[in-house]
């Protein structure tokens, strides 16, 4: 693995204001992952030179406090981050590579080309209008045949905030979180 990172943190005001950012970037070559062989072989797993993965991205946060004083302490503060994750390349041979699957199919996959780790599973039949075609007998969808990428695991973008308040031995604290950058196929 070679990785880059810089960053910085800055306060001010006697800490009153404060400030962190870093970037990184990251390249792991030959990454090195079990995978389940059939046991008739006598194993159960071998490690695999799976293929080429990178990574890179920016957290940053800064926090303010308005109120200090010898009674009250209030704080505010956010925090941004962006990563993109992803799988440049795989073993020869291999055009997806199951991470952790749940009854041997569905489940967190590594695919050439996309975001690290993405979800694969059933979806639904559709027809040509893109409407999901439900079982006359039973009412339910029917499902595909093969597995669809479900979409990436990972957001790539989180925002947060938080807020901070004590007066004298009392204290507050509450924080609130948004995700996004993911998006899910059904």
């Amino acid at each position: 693995t070679r990785s880059f990172e810089v960053g910085f943190e800055s306060s001010w005001l006697d800490n009153r204001i404060s400030a962190e950012a870093t970037y990184f970037n990251n390249r792991t070559v030959d990454n090195t992952v079990p995978t389940n062989v059939s046991i008739t072989s006598g194993y159960e797993k071998y490690l695999l030179n799976a293929g080429i993965t990178s990574g890179k991205g920016l957290e940053s946060r800064l926090t303010v406090t308005p109120i200090r004083n010898q009674d009250w302490n209030l704080t505010v503060g956010g925090n941004f981050t962006y990563i993109d994750n992803r799988v440049e390349e795989l073993a020869a041979g291999l055009d997806k590579l199951a991470l952790a699957t749940y009854g041997g199919t569905t489940g967190s996959y590594a695919i050439a080309g996309e975001k690290f780790p993405v979800l694969m599973g059933y979806g639904y039949n559709r027809d040509p209008e893109g409407r999901i075609i439900v079982d006359k007998i039973t009412g339910y969808p029917t499902a595909s045949e093969q597995l669809i990428n479900m979409g990436a695991a990972l957001p790539t973008h989180t925002l947060g905030l938080n807020l901070s308040l004590s007066w004298k031995d009392l204290s507050f604290y509450t924080s609130a979180e948004y995700r996004t950058g993911k998006y899910i196929l059904y």
